[in-house]
């Protein structure tokens, strides 16, 4: 029996927020403990590599996570799409944004010339990084005839919010080496960076189950 489309929805965004809450706090934790280990990111050149190479690991299990949970409701609903590229594109899409999203932030000017400023900085990497995202895994969905276009622009709208949500929670992470209290809060704040954009993308796959059912 075919699932109905409420249900379905309830079932995307809990598993999107129990698969970005673990993806987040294992990628964010692992991160923090390589940091930690070696002393600091160099100076450098060797900097500049030691960013993007912590960027991608962070990324690639973050976003692997994310995949894993996604694909256990999407392949009731767009037929076809397999495990393993869905998994790889929402890998390769999780490291593209991490990359970007770590290596442009000592770009930004501290402190900045106005608040406002800040909150558009914001808005615009969500939008961006969403974008890098939604767009990895729209590949895969147009290959098997799924909502590609719609769900780049689901995943930036959501993601961007999100991101205003995982900033606030980071906050609240203590300095220093991650201790058990500092996991569970960046697990909570991927879970709440999550709320959005499982929300945006869930909608999307409804309407698109919908018109699947409809003569």
């Amino acid at each position: 029996m075919q699932r109905s489309s409420q249900f379905e929805l309830g079932r995307w965004i809990a598993a999107t927020l129990v698969a970005e809450a673990l993806g987040f706090a294992a990628g964010m934790g692992l991160g923090r403990a390589i940091y930690f280990l070696v002393g600091g990111e160099p100076s450098g050149a060797a900097g500049v590599l030691f960013v993007v190479g912590l960027s991608t690991l962070a990324g690639v299990i973050e976003g692997a996570c994310l995949g894993a949970g996604q694909w256990r409701v999407l392949r009731d609903v767009v037929p076809g799409v397999g495990a393993g590229a869905w998994i790889a594109a929402s890998a390769t899409g999780g490291a593209l944004a991490w990359i970007l999203g770590m290596s442009a932030g000592p770009h930004v000017p501290s402190p900045l010339p106005a608040p406002w400023i800040g909150a558009l900085v914001l808005v615009l990497s969500g939008l961006v990084l969403g974008a890098v995202l939604g767009g990895a895994q729209a590949i895969v969905l147009h290959r098997r005839a799924g909502p590609s276009g719609w769900w780049v622009s689901a995943n930036a709208v959501g993601w961007m919010l999100g991101l205003l949500c995982v900033y606030a929670g980071m906050t609240l992470v203590p300095d220093g080496a991650l201790t058990a209290s500092g996991l569970v809060i960046l697990g909570l704040s991927g879970a709440a960076m999550a709320v959005s954009p499982a929300l945006a993308t869930g909608l999307v796959l409804r309407a698109f189950s919908r018109s699947r059912r409809d003569p």
